[in-house]
């Protein structure tokens, strides 16, 4: 079609052109045109002459100026020019062939002469000959050919072709090589007529006896004199691999202590090829039957066959290691020789005892029974003999013994009774060691935390305190604060205070505070009404069940001078009393009265004394200082009133002297002691003013308080005094700092403790009192963040406890400096360390981490191929932090341990995408730890493709149905390889090969889709020229190389009715088919139409039909035989000449007929007639042999076609036999069906059944059924 379309393009171009001409020539009427040609060898000399243009065109040579002769090229340069003196047309420029016209045959230049008066144009074209001028070349000097020794005489080898530029018979015209016993040279022709020039190997060749072959290959062309070029082919010949490599020994025996460091060799394996170069070259690999175990343990170095030891040898694993190796040498397919390695493995006493915790409390309450079970502990040995026997004890200094329970088991149990409260955690510290030499032991530590129990009830520290009490307090105020210890944790530590009293006025006196003790006077206390009173104070705990402790305090009311004194004798009045007359002549110191006064208060308070204030005649009365006795100071005389007015003062103590002058307050006097001085100072009246002096330091913590006797003198005769009890409080000073129990403070802890764990509890005392002495603890300023935010320091306790999530991984020891700081003013502090060690747990899987990938890995990799490369990181410690690795056996890799913690997963074995594109590889990695941690990591491997399979059909062969008469063009069958490969690998293009039907190429028949593999049709088929041939597909994919499959395509033509029947007899006999007598019976054959139909099968299958008759009703056609017979007898007819229309037609659909005319005459002795005739109508015996040979063909033809459907039913039986039939036995029908399947343009499937002629009347008939959508139709052939 592409070509049809380019033809056409062409013409229009060509018509495009001549109507441009035609258009041209009709707008210059006066335009002579013609055209001229030469022919020259190419390198002709400049000058050289070509013709003499005017004489060919026949001019004048003055013409050619005159008229303006010119010559116009087509090309850029003007390789010809004309001689205007003479008309001679010269090489103007050097002419290459090569170069101008390159590889084609015809090489041509032209131009265009053109005159004027008139216009004459004329086209001259000068053909270009080759001379032979080049020599044949080959693109290199020298080629190297490798040829494998083992490559079978007659093997062909493509040279590379040679180039010369001639053409023609100057072009190379041959190969020859150089005499050699191995190699002769074939020649072939290309379709281009290139000559293509093959090595062809005819005798063996042996590497052993000639490793390389020289020759001289030579191109002559066809030139004269010939040219020739050469070059040098040099053929190395190729090892083959026909030689295993051979180990020394079949079994390589060694020892090796266990322990032995990484990279001991064991022993060198060796192995021998004796094949050379890479052939030669031997690599070691362990044997597939090796375990992953013996890989894990020892590595074999592939190139100098050394194995040493990768991991650890562990005699008590195993005693010995037996494994097989493999020696393969690098052959393109590598041969394998194979060994044995028997390791036997020396014992060492390597293995220190395991202590291993399976049971363990680590929490036990203090009030837990002697021998109760803390833990159970199992202690191995991995050793032997003596290096097993194992000894275990515990360190002596706990509350904590180890019980034998069997054999290397042992159990912890506690040995006396705990008290968290002398000791809240214990370290215990486990020791195991053999007896081996020398001996190896182990040490385990476990922590034991001791819980708390309510066993300490509150306690105060007195049995009982006095607490003293101003009266006229204000309601309200504290007046003493009381503290009960408990040593106890938690809520079994909370206290809370309560009053113990049955005395219910007590309740209306005071409370106390539940949460402090602090004691609160709920109202003002009066002396005079009440002077003392006692109550008890409970302190009870909040444990379950709660304890308690009391003690008792006994309340004191200090009097304060809150009470005049009141004189109740004489008895007064409005302030004055009056007394009995006091006679005159009553001598000094009579006694008048007795002044009687009382005071409310107290002591002190309520010492009274008496003074005159005021009087009539102050020196005649005096009044007793202390009795209140008024007396007569002198006699009265005359002068003095009778009556006198005194006025008496009565005052309560003050340290004061009533008297006067040397009578009244002299000194003071103190107590001796060794703190405290007096210093007596006289004021400006007089009087003696007393100071207490502080005569060295005190010291509260040795001394809190002092009492003092202070003694007032006065300066009478004799001497009076006055004391009064003066109590000393030596006040706390904030001289003491706080002392830490220890400097350093060293604990352990398990790492990931529950937050609110306590740790340790810190103490710290500071002798001071009060505010003082109450200590508050804290961490230094400069505490790292990460210590304050894992420890949490009670302030008031000294407790620290956990707060944060601690792990031995991020750090194994904690320093934190605390200080301890009293609550005074201008408080220092000190400072005390706490190293908290944390003690390690398996509580960190493994990390498997992928540094390297990849994927996806082509399927040709070989075994060793690295895919990644993996880093397993263990945040323990010890064996917690020791990782083994392994993957699944069920994927083709192992996994290689390349250093520590690092590991590269490599091929195992060959890969096969096809069979697994994708790999999910599974990555275990478990610590030591006990229980061990396991992480899983999940690597997906992809498998890329290699063109590895080549595309296959379904079936060997394929057979195609054809209808005859189809379109050009249509689609006659489809054919589908399969390809396992992936991409452009299982890219399929589809072509046919070529072959040959009747003599004409196959492409001239059908043609196929390269992509779908549909083939069409190139021809409409004619069932009766063709009905079958083979085409043959080949299917091929685009790997690189491309891999190919071939199948037969057997395409068969079936028949359509397209031939009408065609009457071959009888023979009309002088215008009469038949002359027949009227006398002749019933059912008398009268003649018999024979019909022929070029088609077959139902369409070739002919019955008979009377159309038209003279007279209806005196002569049929039988149907099946065409046979023309009467019906009645013939004397009683009235017409002589009887003409019937016979139609014959097929049992095509539709059906096709023709028709012909029997012309009958009846004339009495037809039989003698007949007779009269013989001369010119056949004789009956001669018509006769013909319907015999006639039928004979027929027969034959029926069995041609029969013996064709059971070969094509046969085929396809063959090519499908899974296929079940569509034929339904008919119950009409015996048995001895023939099926005919329809498969691509043929819609329907025929099912044939053959019949015995006894069955139809037909030596050549059968049945057929055929099959529709929903009925069948049978129809008798």
């Amino acid at each position: 079609i592409e070509s049809e379309g380019r033809a056409n393009s062409r013409s229009r171009e060509m018509l495009t052109g001549m109507a441009m001409q035609l258009i041209f020539l009709l707008s210059t009427s006066d335009l002579i045109s013609g055209q001229i040609r030469y022919s020259i060898p190419e390198e002709m000399e400049r000058g050289a002459l070509v013709g003499n243009i005017a004489e060919d065109l026949g001019l004048k040579v003055w013409e050619l100026s005159a008229r303006k002769f010119r010559l116009v090229s087509d090309e850029r340069k003007q390789y010809f020019q004309v001689n205007s003196a003479n008309g001679i047309l010269f090489v103007n420029e050097r002419i290459d062939r090569e170069q101008l016209c390159g590889q084609r045959n015809v090489c041509s230049l032209s131009c265009q002469a053109m005159m004027e008066n008139p216009l004459e144009i004329y086209r001259v074209e000068v053909e270009i000959l080759d001379i032979n001028d080049n020599s044949p070349s080959f693109p290199k000097s020298r080629y190297s050919l490798q040829v494998l020794e083992s490559v079978t005489p007659g093997t062909r080898f493509p040279l590379e072709s040679a180039h010369d530029p001639d053409v023609g018979t100057n072009t190379i015209r041959i190969y020859e090589i150089s005499s050699n016993d191995h190699f002769v040279l074939n020649i072939q022709t290309a379709r281009d007529g290139k000559k293509v020039a093959e090595l062809v190997l005819e005798k063996s060749l042996d590497r052993e006896q000639q490793s390389n072959i020289h020759l001289t290959l030579k191109a002559i062309d066809g030139g004269l004199p010939e040219r020739f070029g050469v070059a040098e082919v040099i053929i190395d010949v190729v090892d083959v691999n026909d030689n295993a490599p051979i180990f020394d020994n079949d079994l390589y025996r060694t020892r090796l202590k266990e322990s032995s460091p990484r990279g001991t060799l064991v022993i060198k394996i060796h192995a021998a090829d004796v094949d050379e170069g890479s052939h030669g070259e031997v690599a070691y690999f362990f044997s597939n039957q090796a375990s992953e175990k013996v890989r894990e343990i020892f590595t074999l170095d592939q190139e100098s066959g050394e194995i040493r030891v990768r991991g650890t040898i562990d005699f008590e694993e195993s005693e010995e290691y037996e494994f097989a190796v493999e020696a393969m040498d690098n052959g393109a397919v590598g041969l394998v020789g194979h060994s044995k390695v028997l390791v036997e493995i020396i014992d060492v006493n390597d293995n220190a005892p395991e202590i291993q915790i399976t049971i363990f409390s680590s929490t036990v309450p203090e009030d837990a029974a002697p021998e109760t079970l803390v833990a159970l502990i199992s202690v191995t040995d991995r050793d032997s003999g003596r290096n097993g026997d194992v000894q275990c004890q515990i360190s002596t200094n706990v509350p904590f013994k180890l019980q034998k329970n069997s054999e290397n088991h042992y159990k912890l149990v506690s040995s006396k009774k705990l008290d968290r409260e002398t000791n809240p955690m214990y370290n215990i510290s486990i020791s195991a060691w053999d007896n081996g030499s020398p001996p190896l032991s182990t040490n385990k530590s476990i922590v034991i935390l001791v819980s708390d129990t309510n066993d300490n009830a509150p306690r105060f520290e007195k049995p009982s305190y006095n607490i003293y009490v101003a009266e006229n307090n204000s309601p309200g105020a504290s007046i003493y604060a009381i503290t009960a210890t408990d040593p106890d944790l938690n809520q079994n530590s909370d206290v809370s205070y309560s009053i113990l009293t049955r005395d219910s006025a007590v309740s209306s006196y005071i409370s106390i505070n539940s949460n402090n003790g602090n004691i609160h006077a709920l109202r003002s206390f009066d002396y005079e009404e009440q002077k003392k009173f006692e109550f008890q104070v409970e302190a009870r705990d909040a444990g379950v069940p709660s304890l308690s402790g009391t003690t008792r305090l006994h309340v004191i009311i200090l009097d304060q001078n809150d009470n005049a004194p009141v004189i109740v004798s004489p008895l007064t009045w409005n302030g004055s009393a009056v007394v009995e007359d006091v006679p005159q002549s009553a001598y000094p110191g009579h006694l008048v009265t007795k002044v009687v006064a009382k005071d409310a208060d107290s002591g002190q308070n309520a010492r009274l004394s008496y003074q005159v204030l005021k009087a009539t005649v102050p020196s005649l009365f005096s009044v007793g200082q202390y009795s209140g006795e008024i007396r007569t100071a002198r006699s009265f005389s005359d002068q003095n009133p009778i009556t006198q007015r005194l006025v008496i003062l009565v005052k309560d103590n003050g340290a004061q002297d009533p008297d006067v002058g040397t009578n009244s307050l002299n000194t003071y006097l103190l107590s001796p002691n060794d703190y405290f001085s007096l210093d007596v100072q006289t004021g400006s009246d007089h009087g003696k003013l007393a100071e207490l002096v502080l005569k060295t330091n005190l010291d509260r913590e040795k001394q809190a308080a002092y009492k003092l006797v202070l003694t007032a003198l006065d300066g009478g005769s004799p001497v009076l005094s006055g004391t009064t009890l003066i109590k000393i409080t030596v006040l706390d000073s904030n001289d003491n700092m706080p002392i830490f129990d220890h400097t350093i403070y060293r604990v352990s802890v398990l790492e990931n403790v529950l937050k609110g764990t306590l740790i340790i509890r810190l103490n710290a005392t500071d002798a001071d009192e009060g505010a003082n002495g109450e200590v508050m603890y804290n961490f230094r300023r400069r505490t790292p963040k990460k210590v304050l935010e894992l420890f949490k320091l009670e302030p008031n306790t000294g407790e620290i406890r956990v707060q944060g999530v601690i792990d031995f991984e991020e750090n194994n020891v904690y320093e934190m400096i605390v200080e301890a700081k009293d609550k005074g003013a201008s408080a220092v502090p000190v400072h005390c360390k706490v190293v908290v060690t944390v003690l390690d747990m398996n509580d960190n899987a493994p990390q498997v981490i992928l540094t390297s990938l990849s994927s996806p890995i082509p399927e040709d990799a070989p075994p060793g191929t690295v895919v990644a490369l993996i880093t397993v990181t263990d945040q323990e410690s010890e064996e917690n932090g020791e990782v083994r690795c392994q993957i699944q056996h069920d994927v083709p890799f192992q996994l290689n341990s390349s250093s520590k913690n690092s590991y590269t997963l490599v091929t195992r074995y060959s890969l096969d995408r096809e069979a697994s594109s994708h790999y999910s590889v599974v990555i275990s990695c478990r610590d030591l730890g006990l229980p061990p941690l396991v992480t899983n990591k999940t690597i997906q491997v992809e498998v890329s493709d290699i063109n590895d399979n080549a595309p296959h059909f379904a079936h060997r062969s394929f057979t195609a149905y054809v209808t005859e008469n189809t379109h050009p063009g249509s689609s006659i069958f489809s054919v589908t390889a399969f390809d396992l490969d992936k991409h452009r690998n299982a890219h399929l293009s589809y072509s046919i090969l070529h072959t040959e039907v009747k003599g004409a190429p196959v492409f001239d028949y059908v043609s196929i889709n390269s992509e779908s593999g549909i083939i069409f049709s190139q021809n409409s088929f004619d069932y009766e020229q063709l009905k079958n041939f083979q085409v043959g597909v080949q299917v091929q994919d685009g790997g690189d190389p491309p891999l190919t499959a071939n199948v037969t395509v057997n395409v068969v033509i079936l028949d359509q009715n397209d031939n009408a029947p065609l009457i071959v007899s009888p023979i009309p006999m002088d215008g009469f088919d038949a002359i027949i007598s009227p006398s002749v019976d019933l059912g008398y054959q009268v003649t018999k139409i024979i019909a022929t139909d070029a088609d077959s099968g139902q369409n070739a299958r002919l019955s008979y039909q009377l159309l038209d008759a003279t007279q209806p009703g005196v002569f049929n056609v039988i149907s099946n035989s065409g046979e023309i017979r009467t019906t009645r007898r013939l004397d009683d007819l009235k017409d002589t000449v009887h003409r019937l229309v016979i139609m014959v037609k097929d049992s095509g659909h539709p059906s096709l007929s023709a028709t012909g005319t029997v012309s009958l005459s009846i004339i009495d002795g037809g039989a003698e007639m007949l007779s009269d005739f013989s001369g010119n109508v056949p004789k009956s015996t001669d018509s006769s042999d013909l319907a015999f040979y006639i039928i004979i063909s027929l027969g034959s033809i029926s069995c041609v076609l029969l013996v064709t459907i059971i070969a094509l039913v046969t085929t396809i039986c063959h090519n499908d036999s899974r296929s079940s039939s569509v034929c339904s036995h008919n119950s009409e029908l015996v048995s001895n069906f023939m099926e005919v399947r329809g498969t691509g343009s043929l819609s329907r499937t025929y099912c044939y059944k053959v019949h015995s002629a006894s069955e139809s009347g037909n030596p050549f008939a059968y049945s057929k059924i055929t099959h529709f959508r929903n009925f069948r139709i049978k129809t008798a052939i």
